[in-house]
């Protein structure tokens, strides 16, 4: 569920340097590699290096980017980098969440600036997924955005449909330090608003109408449910 949740911040990220400052971040977690960040302007298509020494010009380096069109910015990207850089890896970033296919595409583009060396494509669902792994780093760089997306799915509003439920529901595993009493509290919400038609429900009821707001394929544990409404 967390990286879901990331999946849309990420992909609706429009702060290039803050973007650059958490892939530099996560990628030097997931790769073990010290990198640096570089100069918001003149960069020369180099968002972050790292400081071992390579084979070729750079050891590693990251480029990044929140451009839609993905495929294009690649292009000219990678134009600039290999116009003063061979790297031994390159890590190419898109806050987009991005298929297979279209990773493929971009490996492909990518390859024929740099034919040698290793290649790396992370769209937003494999940053999302990273973002996750080490949500640390996430919350980090945005705490903003996750503390206001808690406030809106926990903010109760009588009317609420299934969408908003489920988006509600959606935070039940947010990986953070308060998650149980997180998970609880949207839980008593939410039974608080199925409440509201005055009609009397078991906790088998509860518990089928929020599996099927999540879309499981089969009903949740219903002593979650039964702890919430005891409160």
């Amino acid at each position: 569920m967390y990286a879901a949740i990331a999946e849309i911040i990420i992909e609706n990220e429009k702060n290039d340097y803050r973007f650059e400052s958490f892939t530099r971040e996560i990628c030097e977690k997931h790769e073990g590699v010290t990198f640096v960040p570089t100069s918001q302007s003149w960069d020369r298509g180099r968002d972050a290096r790292a400081t071992a020494p390579g084979r070729g010009s750079h050891r590693n380096l990251i480029c990044a980017t929140v451009n839609k069109d993905v495929n294009a910015k690649a292009d000219t990207d990678l134009l600039r980098v290999t116009a003063t850089s061979s790297p031994d890896r390159l890590i190419y970033c898109s806050s987009q969440k991005l298929s297979e296919e279209k990773v493929d595409e971009i490996d492909k583009i990518i390859r024929r600036h740099i034919p040698s060396g290793s290649v790396l494509v992370l769209g937003g669902i494999q940053l999302a997924n990273l973002a996750e792994k080490y949500s640390d780093i996430f919350e980090k760089h945005y705490h903003a955005e996750i503390q206001a997306l808690r406030s809106t799915i926990l903010t109760s509003s009588s009317g609420a449909g299934a969408p908003t439920r489920g988006l509600r529901l959606a935070l039940i595993a947010f990986g953070s330090d308060e998650a149980t009493a997180l998970r609880h509290e949207i839980l008593h919400n939410s039974i608080l608003e199925f409440s509201e038609d005055g009609q009397p429900h078991t906790t088998t009821e509860f518990t089928k109408a929020f599996s099927t707001d999540l879309g499981l394929p089969r009903s949740m544990r219903n002593d979650p449910m039964a702890r919430a409404m005891s409160t």
